[in-house]
């Protein structure tokens, strides 16, 4: 007895076509870099458009960043961050998520700070900025971004207002080499000359979107925001790229 044309021989060949059809699932988005210390994604904020951010869960292996109300406002929910249809946290200049005495960078090789900003800053807005032995932070300043530590170090020009981008600062923990900028994963955006002496001890408290002791405050929103204890290779730099191009075209 032959099986060939028999009904079970059809429905196995049936069922061997349907599965051969099968779309495979398309492959997981991009990750950032392994390891963030620090890693503020919009996409974990909970709440409505303009809803106020009391706490922005820290996907990385440190401590969430929070709400130091009264004392500043929290910024706010801004959905469809820079047209990406992404979600990001606003900050007006007057508003603040901080850290208080747990940021740890002792004894780090280095660090690297990256992030997606849409800045409608004053120039000398503090992105963030922390209190140790000495102060050190991140600012921007007339399309450009700048680190202060003993000495304030600029990019070059290309981080103008209103305009989506991805930044990636790496600095040393010494004079062996100057902070680096980077816009959007690949194009070098000068260097300076500065040393990471100050953020070796544990700090007192960090702020984000304004100056530690209050003023000096940044406008603008953040998608990402991440801080590495390491300075990046050409993989760390690779995945960063291929991360933000991804999620948000950059």
């Amino acid at each position: 007895m032959s099986y060939t044309n028999s009904g079970f021989d059809k429905r196995l060949r049936n069922l061997f076509l349907a599965f051969a059809s099968l779309t495979p699932p398309p492959p997981p988005p991009p990750q950032p870099p392994a390891g963030a210390y620090v890693w503020l994604d919009g996409e974990t904020l909970v709440g409505s458009d303009g809803a106020s951010i009391a706490s922005w869960t820290n996907s990385g292996s440190g401590p969430n960043a929070l709400s130091v109300a009264p004392a500043y406002p929290e910024p706010t929910i801004q959905d469809n961050f820079g047209g990406t249809g992404k979600r990001g946290a606003a900050f007006d200049g007057t508003q603040v998520l901080a850290w208080v005495g747990t940021l740890d960078f002792a004894l780090t090789p280095g660090i690297t700070v990256c992030g997606v900003l849409l800045s409608a800053s004053a120039p000398g807005g503090t992105l963030i900025s922390s209190f140790q032995t000495r102060d050190w932070g991140m600012f921007y300043d007339a399309d450009e971004l700048g680190v202060f530590t003993t000495v304030s170090v600029f990019s070059d020009a290309v981080f103008p207002n209103a305009e989506l981008y991805g930044f990636e600062m790496q600095q040393p923990r010494d004079l062996s080499d100057v902070p680096r900028f980077w816009k959007n994963g690949t194009t070098s955006a000068g260097a300076g000359s500065s040393f990471i002496g100050s953020v070796e001890d544990s700090p007192l408290s960090t702020a984000l979107g304004l100056y530690v002791a209050g003023g000096f405050g940044w406008t603008g929103a953040i998608g990402d925001f991440l801080i590495y204890k390491r300075q990046f290779d050409a993989a760390d730099r690779a995945a960063w790229a291929a991360y933000i191009a991804d999620k948000y075209g950059l």
